[in-house]
């Protein structure tokens, strides 16, 4: 993270390349991430085998679905993003409430998915361990603990929504379209982090199959469907 901010200022503000920077330093940054982490795992795994077909068997079944997912999902927000460019009118202050909306919503689900990974790290320890009660019981609390949180983050937002929609944009209509998306979504945020918070202890249980067909389901047969129906067939527009 720290790589990423710090090559975006330097790229984007003192070379040639502008906008263009921002590209370039987030793959800089992904490659410097993966380096770090295969020095940190050669350490942990020094003197044992470096091929063991049977665990890489394990772990391609176990995770296809979880990079499935991620491929279905990003391709779905980019669909999403092609229903809104449908739109009759104002389009682009559309586009880019949309977009802050989610920049400001990221303070609510960022820490929904950290709670997702430190789940699916509970549940999975618990589960080796044999400890498979304690594992059931650790993935609802953690996602409850997690409910609570993102309920209290959401309050704040909706109370503040104009003021950080207006600190990410002067255009008065872009600042509209944000706060109304704020005031929509925000009603699901906390159902939000008790699904995402459970994923991850789905993952950690290795129902990572049960995860896919859940995402995929709820948002290629549910939410885009309805947001083409409702937003343009409709003509209900962006609150769609």
């Amino acid at each position: 993270m720290y790589a990423n901010v710090g090559l975006n200022f330097v790229l984007v503000f003192y070379t040639p390349l502008g906008y263009h920077g921002i590209a370039l330093s987030t793959v800089l940054s992904y490659i410097a991430g993966a380096g770090l982490n295969s020095f940190h795992l050669e350490k942990w795994f020094a003197g044992t085998s470096r091929r063991s077909f049977a665990v890489i068997k394990k772990i391609a079944a176990t995770g296809w679905p979880a990079g499935l997912l991620q491929i279905f999902w990003h391709i779905g927000s980019t669909v999403l993003f092609m229903i809104l460019g449908m739109l009759p009118s104002d389009t682009i202050e559309v586009l880019a409430a949309f977009t802050n909306g989610l920049r400001i919503e990221a303070a609510i689900f960022l820490p929904a998915f950290a709670l997702n990974m430190a789940n699916a790290v509970v549940v999975g320890n618990m589960i080796g361990e044999r400890r498979n009660t304690d594992a059931f019981r650790g993935g609802l609390v953690t996602a409850a603990i997690g409910v609570a949180i993102i309920s209290v983050m959401t309050v704040v937002i909706v109370l503040n929504a104009r003021t950080l929609a207006g600190a990410l944009s002067g255009n008065q209509l872009v600042v509209k379209e944000s706060v109304r998306y704020l005031y929509i979504s925000m009603v699901s945020e906390p159902f939000m982090a008790w699904a995402v918070i459970l994923g991850g202890a789905l993952n950690g249980a290795g129902d990572t199959k049960g995860v896919m067909r859940i995402v995929i389901t709820s948002q290629w047969l549910v939410r885009l469907p309805l947001a083409y129906l409702f937003g343009i067939l409709l003509g209900l527009g962006p609150s769609a």
